[in-house]
C-alpha cells in the first residue's frame, strides 16, 4: 500500500504542504511513471525521490555522482530517521556487513550509489540482495552530459534498469539542462516515449550576477580577498577556481591575510574532505576554496556569495556553481573575475580531449556562449534563463552589474 506523500512530507520534514514542482514529481512516481523533473538549485530536488522512497513498499536506489553529496544527503536523512544507507569505494567491511543485513531484512528505504558502484565487481553479492526495487532516481542527471566523457559509466545507466529493475520507476532530477544535456539523460538514462516532465522557473532572484574586470595590476585572488573584507566579512562564501593547486594557493593566501579558509578537491584524503565540509557547515571556517567537485556538494543554507577566479566552460556548470548561494532565500552575489583572454586557453584544453566530433562542436558552442554571457552588455539573468529556454518577462532585473550599471 503506498502512503500518503504529504503525510510523510509532514511526518519527516515538518512541512504541510509541498513546494512546485515537487508535489507533481511526486504524484507522477507515485502513480508508476518514468519522470524528469527540472528545477532551480535550492528548490528542494531531493524531497523529490525521498519522500517517494517513504511512501512505496519497497527500496529506493539513488544514483549521486560524488561521496561528498552522497554524504551529505545521507546525513541529512539519518537525521530525520529515514533509513538510509550508501556505498562506495570508502565504505568498509563492517558497514558493508550492516548494510547486507538491511536489505536481507527488508528494513532500508534509500540506498546512495554512484555508476562505477553499481557496475563494479565488488557491488555482486549486494545486487543479489536488490530483490524489490520500486524507484532508480538519478540525481544531478546533467553528470550524464557532462561528465560522461571522464565517467562513461553513465552511459550505461540505462543498462542496469534493463537488466536488473525492470519494474522500478525511473525518476531524473537536475537544476541545470539545456537541450543537448535534456537528450542525452533521455538516451542515457533509457526514457522511453512515454515520461512525465515536470520543469519549473531555474531564476534565482535572490541571486545578484556581477561580472568584473580581470587587471593586470592586481591578481584575482587579492582582489577577491579585498571585496571579501569590504562586504562580506565574516559571511559564509565560496570561491571556485579552474585547478586543484589554484585552490590550495587561494585558500593559503587567504589564511595569510587573516581569512578562514580551507581548499577543496578530489584529490584531498577522505578525512580532510570530511573535517572541511563540518568545518564549513558548522560555521567554524567562512571560505571553502574549491573545484567543480564542490558545484553539487554541501548544501549549506547561508552561502552568502560565490566567487569565480576563472570562468567556467559553460551555462550548466556556472548555474550550478552560483546555485551554493541563498539556498535560504536570503540575497546573495555570484562574483566572477573575467579575462577575456582565457576563452583560448579553455578552447585549447577542450580540443585536447578525446570525444566524438559532434560532442566537441557542442562543447565548443557551449564555451562561446558563456563568454558571450561574460562580455555582454544586456541583462544578465535574461541572457541565462534563455539558455534554459526560459523567457524573462522585464527588461531590467535591477539584480545584474549590467542592470545596475556598475
Amino acid at each position: 500500500m503506498i502512503k500518503n506523500p504529504l503525510e510523510i512530507l509532514k511526518q519527516y520534514w515538518g512541512y504541510d504542504s509541498f513546494r512546485a514542482p515537487q508535489g507533481d514529481v511526486i504524484n507522477a512516481v507515485l502513480s508508476g511513471k518514468d519522470t524528469m523533473a527540472f528545477a532551480a538549485t535550492g528548490t528542494g530536488k531531493t524531497v523529490m525521490f525521498q519522500v517517494p522512497a517513504l511512501c512505496l513498499d519497497g527500496l529506493t536506489i539513488v544514483i549521486s555522482p560524488l561521496k561528498s553529496l552522497q554524504k551529505d544527503q545521507v546525513d541529512n536523512c539519518a537525521k530525520r530517521g529515514i533509513p538510509v544507507a550508501l556505498i562506495n569505494s570508502d565504505t568498509g567491511k563492517r558497514a558493508r556487513t550492516k548494510l547486507k543485513q538491511q536489505l536481507a531484512d527488508g528494513t532500508l528505504k534509500i540506498l546512495y550509489v554512484s555508476p562505477e558502484t553499481l557496475f563494479g565487481e565488488g557491488f555482486s553479492d549486494i545486487m543479489e540482495l536488490l530483490v524489490n526495487v520500486k524507484l532508480l532516481a538519478v540525481d544531478e542527471a546533467h553528470c550524464c552530459s557532462a561528465w560522461s566523457d571522464f565517467r562513461p559509466k553513465y552511459r550505461e545507466i540505462y543498462k542496469a534498469r534493463e537488466d536488473y529493475f525492470p519494474d522500478a520507476v525511473l525518476l531524473a532530477v537536475t537544476a541545470t539542462a539545456d537541450e543537448h544535456v535534456t537528450d542525452d539523460i533521455r538516451k542515457y538514462l533509457g526514457f522511453g516515449s512515454q515520461f512525465e516532465t515536470f520543469k519549473t522557473t531555474f531564476d534565482r532572484p535572490s541571486i545578484e550576477y556581477k561580472i568584473l574586470k580581470a587587471t593586470k595590476s592586481e591578481s584575482p585572488v587579492k582582489q577577491a580577498a579585498r571585496l571579501i573584507k569590504e562586504k562580506h566579512l565574516g559571511q559564509a562564501g565560496i570561491i571556485f577556481c579552474n585547478s586543484q593547486k589554484k585552490t590550495e594557493e587561494t585558500a593559503q593566501l587567504l589564511r595569510m591575510l587573516g581569512f578562514k579558509a580551507k581548499h577543496y578537491h578530489a584529490k584531498i584524503k577522505k578525512s580532510e574532505k570530511e573535517e572541511v565540509q563540518d568545518l564549513f557547515l558548522k560555521g567554524e571556517i567562512d571560505i571553502i576554496c574549491a573545484t567543480i567537485a564542490f558545484g553539487m556538494g554541501i548544501d549549506k543554507p547561508d552561502v552568502r556569495y560565490v566567487i569565480h577566479l576563472d570562468a567556467p566552460n559553460n551555462y550548466d556548470d556556472y548555474a550550478q556553481q552560483v546555485g551554493r548561494a541563498s539556498r535560504d532565500g536570503q540575497p546573495a552575489v555570484a562574483y566572477m573575475y573575467y579575462d577575456p583572454a582565457s576563452y583560448n586557453a579553455s578552447l585549447w584544453l577542450i580540443k585536447q580531449t578525446t570525444m566524438n566530433p559532434e560532442r566537441l562542436k557542442v562543447k565548443i558552442q557551449k564555451l562561446q556562449e558563456f563568454h558571450n554571457f561574460c562580455k555582454a552588455n544586456t541583462c544578465r539573468r535574461k541572457m541565462m534563463l534563455a539558455y534554459f529556454g526560459e523567457k524573462y518577462p522585464k527588461t531590467n532585473c535591477a539584480s545584474c552589474d549590467v542592470c545596475k550599471g556598475k
